[in-house]
């Protein structure tokens, strides 16, 4: 994974409760996610093969800000979210698009939703890309930075039990 870190100067306008119909395709709408999304957007990390957890989503939703695009009968097809990191930084997560519903510019709409979110904020928008995910954030201004690491336990070890 890289760490990759905003290059942009801040002319971003302040943040929307929703992004215009231009950026999106017919039908999509963007949202605040809310506890009662976080079941759907759980199985978004499943299909991605991620590692995250429920559990993590409420950690987004009570210390920062998650968004999800739904369709007209209220199926979520993809997330993304912002935690942040005061006082200059603000990281970018859980940017998630459903199989069937990517390469339509969704994930580039979140993301340029979650970096006014930050940048409103006066945070530097920071994030760790999978290598699909890099095509996505370099052409938002995002630049390579220090590589990022991701380490598993991959059995108990019972000196951790404490």
């Amino acid at each position: 994974m890289k760490g990759l870190f905003w290059e942009r100067p801040p002319t971003l306008a302040p943040v929307m409760e929703s992004i215009d119909t231009p950026f999106l395709p017919s039908g999509l709408q963007v949202k605040a996610l809310t506890a009662d999304g976080v079941d759907q957007a759980q199985r978004l990390v499943v299909e991605a093969g991620w590692n995250q957890t429920p559990q993590d989503w409420f950690i987004f939703l009570e210390l920062g800000q998650a968004y999800q695009v739904t369709t007209t009968e209220g199926e979520i097809v993809a997330t993304a979210a912002t935690l942040p990191y005061p006082p200059h930084s603000g990281w970018i997560s859980m940017v998630l698009v459903s199989q069937k519903h990517r390469r339509q510019g969704i994930a580039s709409a979140l993301l340029t939703l979650c970096i006014q979110t930050l940048r409103s904020a006066n945070l530097a928008p920071w994030l760790d890309a999978t290598q699909a995910g890099h095509e996505v954030y370099q052409p938002l201004g995002f630049m390579d930075g220090q590589t990022i690491s991701r380490w598993r336990l991959s059995q108990r070890c019972p000196a951790l039990d404490l």
